[in-house]
């Protein structure tokens, strides 16, 4: 599965916080941004606020609302 255009794909697994399941908490691992190659495969944290799609335990926002990358990223 890939992101078409200037949106980014991103892997979001449910995590348990006190014994409760929380599937959305701003973090996950890009699986694909076309526009914005260099930050696949890393952890990312986006606007989780903002409007985006779900599919099965994946995001699909525009790339304007990746905040930050959490990784270092390779020359």
């Amino acid at each position: 599965m890939i992101a078409i255009g200037e949106y980014v794909l991103i892997n979001i697994p449910p995590t348990i916080i006190g014994g409760i399941h929380v599937k959305n908490d701003g973090y996950g691992i890009c699986i694909s941004a076309p526009s914005l190659p260099h930050i696949e495969g890393k952890k990312v944290m986006f606007d989780s606020d903002q409007k985006y799609h779900e599919y099965e335990d994946n995001v699909i926002i525009h790339k304007d609302y990746v905040l930050l990358c959490l990784e270092e990223l390779g020359d």
